[in-house]
């Protein structure tokens, strides 16, 4: 299977190092807005080819996959021309900007023959997927409410990132809403199921910003805090805070309550789990090992590393894609996201029980 890599920035920590230990998979070409960045990637990992336009690539190569890995923004292009060029596709989380550019997508993969994944990672995470097994094992009675708070520094510094940020402009893609929230609420609907109603609040905190290179004013319109709260059709509720602009730095915390009993996933990857009111204890899985050795050790890293292989398995033996990876669920994924900015644009309540 002949491998193509759009995006130098994850891809490079995970999608690649991941597809080198991959039997029969050959990744042929590498591309990168910058040249020196593709080149680069293709020196470290052996790539033979490397362009800055990734158009001259998919004209170049006869290609089988593609990993897509770029502004939020460019997925929408990117995904239906690499679909169009004959490849199958898997596009980084979130998959589009908006419900009507995923679903374009979808179609698109369906009218030219070819499959059209999405890059859910934590659903290959061993601590999340455990979480997953006990919710729906009853180990803590009926569900109740899930609780989200991610907390980070990593946009805090005014002059900590440069003007052409994509992250920082939300017509690019950028904010919390779309960097971090759609792996929440894939979360949260793999966990508690159908969502029935949707709130939230978008606020960017530290607007006035300066490059960190040339110490030029400039202005951030992504949302750098981002509050959503979600009514499942079960009856369950779930709320979710993310903060990029905090002095501390206290990372990610998830909070899972039933009727008989309660889960921690703290910020240092511990999974607890308290029944009928007794103590807590650990029921921590370790991550999988024998996974290709990373250029970052993360979550999000581990997660690609034991998804992309799965992925290469089901579409050279022709097998039905796995749930975690089928589109329909990005699809579903964006409707709420939809739903969150609209709720912040209109304060209300958006109800999605009636559909899109």
């Amino acid at each position: 299977m002949k491998v193509g890599i759009i995006g130098t920035g994850f891809t490079r920590d995970a999608h690649i190092p991941s597809l080198l230990g991959v039997e029969n998979v050959e990744i042929v070409a590498v591309t990168s807005a910058r040249l020196e960045k593709a080149q680069s990637a293709a020196i470290e990992f052996g790539i033979p080819h490397a362009y800055d336009e990734w158009q001259e690539m998919l004209t170049v190569h006869d290609l089988d996959f593609i990993c897509v890995s770029t502004p939020v923004s460019t997925h929408f292009c990117i995904v239906k021309a690499a679909l169009t060029a004959g490849a199958h596709v898997l596009c980084d989380t979130p998959a589009a900007m908006n419900f009507i550019e995923a679903r374009s997508m979808a179609d698109h993969a369906r009218d030219v023959g070819r499959q059209l994944l999405i890059n859910h990672e934590l659903r290959y995470n061993p601590k999340r997927l455990k979480i997953r097994q006990l919710i729906h094992s009853g180990a803590i009675g009926k569900l109740q409410h899930i609780r989200i708070q991610n907390v980070t520094s990593a946009w805090n510094d005014p002059a900590g990132r440069a003007a052409s940020d994509w992250w920082s402009f939300t017509e690019k893609g950028g904010g919390r809403l779309l960097a971090n929230a759609p792996h929440q609420i894939d979360l949260l609907r793999w966990w508690g199921g159908k969502v029935g109603a949707v709130s939230g609040r978008l606020h960017t905190v530290v607007k006035d910003r300066l490059d960190r290179s040339s110490g030029q004013d400039w202005t951030a319109t992504a949302d750098d805090f981002c509050e959503i709260s979600i009514d499942f059709q079960s009856g369950a509720t779930a709320s979710v805070s993310l903060f990029s602009v905090s002095r501390n730095e206290f990372g990610n915390h998830v909070q899972i309550f039933g009727t008989t009993g309660t889960m921690i996933l703290d910020e240092r990857e511990q999974l607890r789990l308290s029944q009928d009111g007794r103590d807590f204890i650990d029921v921590t899985i370790p991550d999988a090992i024998g996974r290709p050795p990373l250029t970052a050790n993360s979550i999000w890293a581990q997660g690609v590393a034991a998804l992309l292989p799965d992925a290469i398995a089901h579409l050279t033996s022709g097998r039905p894609l796995p749930e975690g990876m089928a589109f329909q669920n990005a699809i579903e994924n964006q409707i709420v996201l939809d739903a969150v900015r609209r709720s912040s644009n209109e304060r209300r309540t958006i109800d999605l029980r009636a559909g899109v």
